[in-house]
């Protein structure tokens, strides 16, 4: 978890906190922009939209802003913790993350911008799976049950350490899949100058060297 991230999130945390209705209204004002810009993509497949495409291009610019999404991602976290039902933003912005990679590799040149934001975005949605996974580990405690139930309790326990362990190794795994990817495109020449200095600094965020 990076100093950017912890940093974002303990903001969006205390302004969670300290102003619920305020929160919920930055995290719904959020969820409804995307379903706009879903609305105006799912009435004209194609092309895919780009920031350049007047009023269109401006709300997807803010929808994939990684400020923005970082702000949103901290609430959504904070939310879970409350136990609060709210619309999943990390999984509606798997498939938009899909579509602007596809749309970059068909046009690298006029999907650059879109395509390095939506890749910011699903480095976020990893941060804030592995932070959910990290409050979701069960602390190692010494129980004062004996017998038969302490040996079921030890059982227990060793079995959701074993899969959270292997839930890290997974994550590991994908990481690095999706840091070799950005360093393919690189190689390839696919970005421009700063584009490629940008790609570089998300892989290493992924897989830090």
């Amino acid at each position: 978890m990076t100093y950017r991230f912890i940093r974002n999130f303990l903001f969006a945390f205390l302004f969670f906190v300290s102003h619920p209705a305020q929160a919920a209204d930055v995290y719904f004002d959020y969820v409804a922009d995307f379903y706009l810009h879903e609305s105006h993509q799912a009435r004209n497949p194609s092309p895919v939209i780009r920031y350049a495409d007047g009023e269109k291009g401006a709300l997807l610019q803010s929808v994939l802003d990684p400020k923005r999404v970082k702000t949103v991602l901290g609430l959504y976290l904070a939310f879970m913790k409350r136990s609060e039902h709210v619309p999943e933003v990390p999984k509606l912005l798997q498939p938009l993350s899909a579509r602007y990679a596809e749309a970059f590799k068909n046009d690298p040149r006029a999907y650059e911008a879109e395509y390095l934001d939506s890749l910011e975005a699903s480095v976020e949605v990893v941060a804030i799976a592995s932070s959910m996974m990290i409050d979701s580990t069960p602390p190692a405690q010494t129980s004062k049950v004996s017998g038969p139930d302490a040996e079921k309790q030890k059982a227990l326990m060793d079995s959701l350490q074993s899969l959270v362990k292997m839930a890290r190794n997974l994550s590991d795994v994908a990481n690095k899949a999706m840091a070799a990817d950005i360093l393919s495109k690189v190689t390839k020449g696919m970005f421009s100058e700063n584009g490629a200095k940008r790609a570089l600094a998300i892989a290493d965020r992924l897989a830090p060297q």
